[in-house]
C-alpha cells in the first residue's frame, strides 16, 4: 500500500473485508439458493399451518354463538358483572337455571327467559297454551337479593301472545317454597325494556315467575326475566313498584 507497510494480520483482515463485501459469482449462486430454500421452506409451513386455521376460521363462522357465551364474552370485556342496571342474579351466566315449568313448547323452552339475549332469529319463551296460570321456577346460582325485575316482549312473537299481568315470588327454603309475593305487575304491550323497582329487597335462592294472562293470543310468549341486585345508592329506602322507561 504505497510506502505503507501493514502486518499479515492486517492485510488478511483486509482481504476478508474485501471478498465479504465483494463475493464471487459462485458465493453469490450459493447465497441466493439458500435464501430461496429458505422462502419455499417457509411458505410450506405457513400453507401447513394456514390450512388447519381455515378451516377453524370456517367452523366458527357457521357455528352460531350461544346466547351465554355472548353474555360471557360482554361480561369478560367489562371485567365484571355488574352493569348499570345492576347484577342480574338469575342470569345462567351466574349459575342461575330452570328447575321447573308449567309448560313450554319445544325450541322455546323457559330456559330461554335467563340467556340474556333478545334478538332477530331466536325465539323466546312460549307457553303451551292459553291456560293460566303458567309457572316457572327459577334456582339463583348463589342466595342473593332481588331489588328489582325487568321484563322484555319478544319481539319476534305476535303481540297478542304478548305477556300482559305476573307476579313475581321468592323462596329461601326450596323450590317447592313456601314462596313470598314480591310484587304483581302489568306488562306494556311494546318490545322495550320494562323496569320494576322494589319497595325493599328480599332474599332469595328461588324465583317463581308467574304468568297471569296474555293480550289475548293462543299462547303466551315473553323474551326475558330477569333479576337484580342494584348498584349500591340506586334507588332510595321510598321506592316502589313501578314501570321505568
Amino acid at each position: 500500500m504505497g510506502d505503507r507497510t501493514i502486518c499479515e494480520r492486517c492485510q488478511t483482515e483486509l482481504e476478508e473485508k474485501h471478498r465479504i463485501e465483494h463475493p464471487p459469482v459462485e458465493e453469490r449462486v450459493r447465497r441466493f439458493t439458500l435464501s430461496l430454500r429458505n422462502t419455499a421452506i417457509l411458505l410450506v409451513i405457513l400453507g401447513l399451518l394456514a390450512i388447519p386455521g381455515s378451516y377453524a376460521v370456517r367452523n366458527l363462522t357457521q357455528t352460531p354463538i350461544t346466547p351465554e357465551e355472548f353474555a360471557r364474552f360482554r361480561y369478560a370485556m367489562a371485567g365484571t358483572f355488574e352493569t348499570q342496571e345492576g347484577t342480574n342474579i338469575t342470569s345462567t351466566v351466574l349459575g342461575a337455571k330452570v328447575v321447573s315449568a308449567t309448560s313450554e313448547q319445544p325450541g322455546y323452552e323457559a330456559k330461554r327467559l335467563i340467556d340474556e339475549y333478545v334478538g332477530e332469529g331466536y325465539g323466546g319463551y312460549r307457553t303451551a297454551d292459553s291456560t293460566f296460570p303458567q309457572e316457572v321456577v327459577i334456582e339463583a346460582g348463589q342466595r342473593s337479593r332481588v331489588e328489582k325485575v325487568t321484563f322484555q316482549q319478544q319481539p319476534n312473537e305476535p303481540p297478542e301472545t304478548w305477556t300482559r299481568e305476573v307476579e313475581v315470588l321468592v323462596s329461601v327454603q326450596s323450590p317447592d317454597g313456601p314462596y313470598e309475593s314480591i310484587g304483581r305487575f302489568t306488562l306494556a304491550q311494546n318490545a322495550d325494556l320494562q323496569r320494576f323497582v322494589l319497595d325493599a329487597g328480599h332474599d332469595v335462592q328461588w324465583v317463581k315467575l308467574r304468568v297471569l294472562s296474555n293480550y289475548g293470543g293462543p299462547f303466551a310468549s315473553l323474551a326475558e326475566f330477569d333479576s337484580w341486585l342494584q348498584p349500591r345508592g340506586a334507588f332510595g329506602p321510598n321506592a316502589t313498584p313501578s314501570a321505568q322507561p
